[in-house]
């Protein structure tokens, strides 16, 4: 558990005693990173048409308090519609939670600068966690 103490920069305590206590919880910061580095990624290595190698990131849960295993978010192109003309962008989730069945969900098709903003949002993290949580998915 982190604590934040009120203080000023000369260490006076100018408000009333409070400390802040929050728990750092590591599926939150791990798909945070996976959404950083697509985006990051997606800006660079997908292109406007075409094909183009797959762009995978993973975070493998290594909490045991919780039945998820693993997440892994692929971005690849329409392979139903491959080919220099092809602008469809996939954007696919797989969930593995221990025990389960994997948990496949499509969390967006379209062109890259819809992608883009897409990754910006902050959708693509809640349905991510709420897929990941979901005890009874």
């Amino acid at each position: 558990m982190n604590k934040i103490n009120n203080y000023n920069i000369q260490g006076q305590n100018k408000m009333p005693q409070k400390n802040v206590e929050f728990k750092i919880n590591p599926l939150d910061i791990n798909l945070a990173k996976i959404q950083y580095n697509l985006l990051s990624r997606c800006e660079m290595e997908v292109p406007e048409n075409g094909d183009f190698a797959p762009i995978v990131e993973v975070f493998k849960s290594l909490d045991p308090t919780i039945d998820l295993s693993e997440i892994k978010v692929t971005c690849k192109y329409d392979i139903n519609d491959s080919g220099i003309k092809n602008t469809n962008r996939i954007l696919n989730a797989v969930i593995r939670k221990i025990g389960k069945e994997d948990n496949s969900i499509e969390l967006f098709k379209g062109s890259k600068k819809e992608l883009i903003e897409y990754l910006k949002k902050k959708d693509f993290f809640e349905v991510c966690k709420s897929n990941a949580i979901d005890d009874e998915g």
